[in-house]
């Protein structure tokens, strides 16, 4: 890894990618782009590298779809690692391990012809190493895998399946052994999460349903319905909240819209409408910024001659559009944008694909938009609070740090504890009297276990406790 700046990239490769005649976005600077196929991506947690997945366009695969996937050194674009051939099918999907150390990722799709009818076509799920050194490989599993996730621990690994009507989900311990199969969503299932505390399993899918499963007896905890083709809600795309309490949906078809729900016990919080024309329908697909206050939202809608691109940010608290990008590659046949992704190593940068096939592009870009300052949901809030206010830690889960803000109205003493799950105290943070206003503390878990903890801050006469992860 180079020790590179985003600063310097953007005073260096800005002003090379300035000249460039290939259609740029409207609004936004580049930090670097590369021609390449993009259908899935993620950085790894110390935000060092990028790692990619969709279709294969170095190979002539016709009438097939083959697949890789690509590591990217995020300081200076040098690709350091390409994974894929003629037997690995279209990557639909990456998860990083919490470590960064390892990956998993699910393939395969739908080919059809005149003779043999609709077939599915090299289906596959593996685990890697961040290296490229293959630690699993099912390369016949029950379906194609469009979903596949680990557990907050990496002890679980979730994959989502889709052929022939049938989008169950598949629950594997670390060693591929398999645990629990969920009945998933009709068709296929094109989402999963697992919730901060690793406690449940969220789910989305064709049929437009999000279901929150304890995967660890099969039980539906809850459920809610996003909505169906007519208004958006086939092949679902999910995201989760910094601080693991709110999550967004949207999916693909007509009269797009974005949820936010709260996770705890399925509440709708906003409904956001896509007010992009889009008579020929599109896909939308959502991702929290780092900090929680905002919402970004890539569309691919088609309206008159052909796909436009949209990258959007909407304010999470009001629901308000704050900004809207236009992206279509320069030309409306090959425009629309289908992933998005942020690094959390405290960039405002983040990195979206944007077309298809040959005329598809990967561009690390940069915004105005404060992505990374520590906030709740719907930020600190503007104005003053009257009451003592802790807020939730980020990041959580952590390893080894994470920081606490909080609210005194009043100057006075306070005394900030960690306890383990036991109740047993694991450190003394913080003992004194403070000013009114907020003020943050990082807890340091570099001498301490994995595990669930609870920080208690104690101000006057109450006592306010919140759960926080880490995870080595």
């Amino acid at each position: 890894m180079k020790n590179i700046t985003p600063v310097f990239l953007a005073g260096f490769l800005i002003i090379l990618l300035n000249h460039s005649s290939y259609g740029q976005p409207i609004g936004l600077d580049l930090l670097w782009e590369k021609e390449v196929d993009v259908e899935t991506m993620e950085f790894t947690p110390d935000g060092n590298f990028l790692l990619t997945g969709g279709k294969n366009t170095e190979l002539n695969c016709y009438p097939y779809t083959c697949g890789q996937i690509k590591v990217w050194d995020v300081a200076d674009s040098t690709l350091l690692l390409s994974i894929g051939g003629f037997q690995t099918g279209l990557t639909n999907d990456i998860d990083i391990s919490s470590d960064g150390q390892t990956f998993v990722t699910g393939h395969g799709s739908v080919y059809c012809s005149a003779f043999s009818g609709c077939n599915r076509d090299r289906a596959g799920q593996y685990e890697f190493g961040i290296n490229g050194a293959q630690l699993y490989a099912d390369n016949n599993p029950d379906g194609i895998i469009y979903s596949i996730a680990y557990s907050p621990n990496d002890s679980i690994i979730a994959a989502g399946t889709g052929y022939n009507n049938s989008g169950h989900i598949t629950i594997y311990d670390s060693q591929y052994n398999p645990l629990r199969t969920l009945l998933g969503h009709s068709s296929r299932t094109t989402a999963l999460l697992f919730t901060n505390d690793g406690q449940y399993l969220i789910s989305g899918g064709y049929d437009g349903y999000i279901r929150i499963w304890n995967y660890h007896n099969g039980a539906i905890v809850n459920y809610m319905q996003h909505g169906t083709y007519i208004n958006g809600g086939v092949d679902l795309n999910l995201a989760i909240s910094p601080d693991g309490q709110y999550l967004a949906s949207t999916g693909e078809g007509y009269n797009l819209t974005i949820k936010i729900w709260k996770i705890s016990d399925g509440t709708l919080l906003h409904t956001l409408p896509v007010d992009v024309p889009h008579e020929g329908g599109g896909s939308s697909l959502v991702e929290f910024s780092p900090n929680g206050l905002y919402l970004a939202n890539g569309l691919a809608v088609f309206n008159g001659p052909g796909w436009y691109g949209r990258i959007r940010f909407y304010e999470v608290a009001s629901g308000e559009l704050v900004r809207d990008y236009i992206d279509s590659l320069g030309s409306p046949v090959s425009g629309g944008v289908r992933s998005v992704a942020f690094s959390s190593t405290g960039n405002d940068f983040f990195a979206y694909s944007v077309g298809y096939g040959n005329s598809s592009r990967l561009r690390l870009a940069i915004t105005d938009l404060d992505l990374t300052t520590l906030t709740g949901i719907g930020g600190v809030e503007e104005h003053t609070p009257d009451k003592f206010v802790v807020f939730q830690n980020y990041p959580n889960p952590f390893n080894p740090t994470t920081t606490i803000t909080y609210y005194l109205p009043v100057a006075d003493e306070i005394e900030i504890t960690l306890y383990d799950v036991t109740g047993r105290k694991a450190k003394d943070l913080y003992f004194g009297k403070q000013a009114s206003g907020y003020h943050s503390i990082q807890i340091d878990g570099s001498g301490l276990n994995s595990g669930v903890y609870f920080y208690s801050v104690r101000y006057q006469n109450a006592v306010e406790t919140k759960q926080c992860i880490l995870l080595k």
